[in-house]
């Protein structure tokens, strides 16, 4: 999924679709709303890592543009894409390893079906909290030159800005662009089609498998980009992980985390609302302290 989002970045096809958003934001308020809910949507088919890493450098852009605190919209975007990010198996990697290691029956479409309208939900609810307490940050009106008849919101993205936005989302490369996107929309349609095979007990593919094969499509028919792409994955937020599962894994074999385990309560399978609160209070903790990929692959063994 990487290797394929890294495609879609390198054509920028994705600073595209993410500039038409923003360049629709006449207010800051609406461009908080968009970096809450329109970035938490994306995240949840193109991995909140990726959707981060495009972000970051517009928030940036755009925050110089219109004289404000970059502040304010990078916690929106930190909020957007985690809370986003949980309505797939794809979103991030946590949701892919509860996927595959619960063995849950049809993940893909089990995950859409339960969690869509939780996660718009909580990206509303997201989106309204943001606003209460960024609310001095949006109502400046005389620290920019762009001010509303009314003198409270502020029209950031007049004719000009709008102007600049598009002309810096044009696609340099029109084949990769087709050529991953297309990637994209087939890999997305596999999970879904792979869940239908099992369901019918015609075949058993699992979701990085289809991943697997989306990738390797993309190097096969890329040409001359491959090698670009190749190099361009983020690698460093792999070895990040990797290193976290070595030291979850140490700490696992000291039995560190059955001692720290043992003094919390255990989920009672029997009673929804006990295992609710416990599995909530334990992974807001540790998450923390252990990041949340390797938590969850320990959580998941308990």
């Amino acid at each position: 999924m990487f290797s394929i989002v890294t495609a879609l970045d390198k054509s920028r096809v994705l600073r595209l679709v993410a500039i038409k958003m923003l360049s629709s934001a006449n207010t800051l308020d609406s461009l908080l709303m968009i970096f809450v809910v329109g970035m938490g949507i994306l995240s949840a088919f193109l991995v909140n890592d990726t959707i981060a890493l495009i972000g970051i450098p517009l928030i940036v852009y755009i925050s110089r543009q219109v004289g404000i605190r970059p502040l304010m919209l990078l916690i929106a975007l930190a909020f957007g894409i985690s809370v986003g990010s949980t309505m797939t198996p794809i979103g991030n990697p946590q949701n892919l390893l509860i996927a595959i290691q619960s063995e849950i029956s049809l993940p893909f479409t089990t995950f859409i079906i339960h969690l869509t309208i939780p996660t718009l939900i909580n990206l509303f609810l997201t989106y309204f909290i943001l606003r209460i307490y960024f609310k001095k940050d949006l109502m400046l009106s005389n620290t920019t030159g762009y001010i509303k008849e009314n003198n409270i919101s502020q029209n950031i993205a007049p004719a000009l800005f709008k102007q600049e936005l598009r002309s810096s989302s044009i696609i340099e490369n029109p084949r990769l662009a087709k050529i991953s996107s297309a990637i994209l929309l087939l890999t997305i349609a596999g999970f879904i089609v792979s869940e239908f095979l099992h369901f019918l007990h015609i075949a058993n593919v699992g979701l990085s498998i289809i991943a697997l094969l989306g990738a390797a499509a993309l190097y096969l028919v890329s040409g001359s980009d491959r090698k670009d792409i190749l190099r361009r994955v983020d690698y460093s937020v792999l070895v990040f992980f990797a290193a976290m599962f070595v030291v979850t894994s140490a700490l696992w074999s000291s039995g560190a985390i059955s001692l720290i385990m043992s003094h919390i309560p255990v989920p009672n399978p029997n009673n929804i609302f006990q295992s609710n609160a416990v599995i909530s209070a334990v992974s807001i903790l540790l998450s923390q302290i252990l990041s949340n990929v390797p938590f969850v692959a320990s959580y998941i063994i308990l």
